[in-house]
């Protein structure tokens, strides 16, 4: 089951990635965004555009999500995901069922192993390529507190943070409500893979890039933090638009480069800028998003960031040094309720944050 959100171009390439080992597909459409914004639905429409081969397709709209069971974000992604059962419930118990967004995809060898070897639901890691298919970013926390300051501090030697995303479960143990849904389950699974099964596509569709997916994605950020001239500064220098990491050149599989060759635009059109500009973007990322700073001064800041002279090697040092002790001053303040690695910080938040 996919949940689909108005990206079009990369549905169809998950489709055509998964259609040879695959036998229903189950597309969720809802008439809002996660953040609640009406948006028109189109599966129905262009239902004999897809892609699916002698796959059997089941397209499912939800229509009005409103109520206090759905009333955050969150919680309509939610919905969107448990709705999904009905196009299954009628299959046997042993069916694998797969419940991922538009957005995450499987290599060829992780069905075979399913078939093999899944016993109990498992949420499967997912190598996380952001904004670009050949740009590789160090997992996907949820929020800034969950950030480990190691990844502020320079880009990673080690980008080895697949991240937990999508679930596979034997249908008979799901359950259309509560923790055992496709929804509980894939929030706070009991078990996680400890092999890397394929990839999350970040802001990769033309939909969503630059920003948009931060709109109508499970946290609706506004104002400055989606600004689009930003967003796609961070997009071109490989930086997260919030500060939180840095990302890396990575090869692409021969899976990614057949949605490269469909999708115009999906691979980064420059090499990364250097590692002092880098950093001075990624401090200024994060302070541009205190509230105590005026917009007017953040606006001439944004507007003056990429003159010549503006960021010197020594204000770029000391901004990001500055940024990076506040984040492990605030880092020490949460020791106790912190798992003690990198790895652990960024995984174990998948369970409780979806993305």
């Amino acid at each position: 089951m996919i949940i689909y959100g108005g990206e079009w171009d990369l549905l169809c390439a998950h489709l055509r990635q998964h259609a040879p080992h695959v036998d229903r597909f189950v597309l969720v459409e809802a008439d809002c965004t996660h953040s609640g914004e009406a948006r028109e639905t189109n599966l129905e429409r262009r239902r004999d555009e897809l892609p699916v081969g002698d796959a059997e397709l089941r397209i499912i709209t939800l229509r009005q999500l409103d109520g206090a069971d759905v009333a955050r974000p969150m919680a309509r992604g939610g919905r969107q995901r448990n709705a999904g059962y009905m196009g299954v419930a009628d299959l046997p118990a042993d069916t694998i069922v797969l419940v991922a967004d538009v957005d995450e995809l499987l290599a060829p060898a992780t069905f075979d192993r399913l078939r093999d070897e899944l016993e109990s639901p498992v949420r499967l890691r997912l190598d996380v390529r952001y904004q670009f298919l050949d740009r590789r970013a160090p997992g996907w926390p949820c929020c800034e507190q969950h950030v480990p300051v190691e990844l502020r501090r320079a880009p990673p030697a080690t980008t080895d943070f697949a991240q937990p995303a999508l679930l596979a479960a034997r249908l008979g143990d799901l359950r259309p409500m509560g923790p055992q849904s496709p929804d509980g389950l894939r929030r706070r699974p009991k078990r996680r893979s400890d092999w890397t099964a394929g990839w999350h596509l970040t802001g990769i569709d033309p939909s969503v890039r630059q920003g948009r997916k931060e709109v109508i994605g499970a946290h609706a950020m506004t104002g400055r933090i989606v600004d689009p001239e930003h967003m796609a500064r961070c997009a071109r220098a490989g930086v997260h638009h919030r500060g939180w990491w840095y990302v890396v050149p990575a090869e692409l599989p021969p899976e990614l480069q057949r949605i490269a060759d469909a999708i115009p635009g999906s691979c980064a059109p420059a090499p990364l800028p250097d590692a002092r500009r880098r950093r001075a973007l990624r401090a200024w990322a994060e302070a541009r998003q205190w509230e105590r700073l005026p917009d007017r001064l953040v606006a001439c800041i944004d507007r003056r960031f990429d003159d010549p002279g503006v960021v010197t090697t020594a204000t770029a040092a000391l901004a990001d040094r500055w940024m990076v002790g506040r984040a492990r001053r605030r880092d020490e303040r949460e020791t106790s309720r912190v798992p003690t690695t990198t790895t652990e910080r960024i995984t174990n938040d998948a369970d409780l944050h979806d993305h």
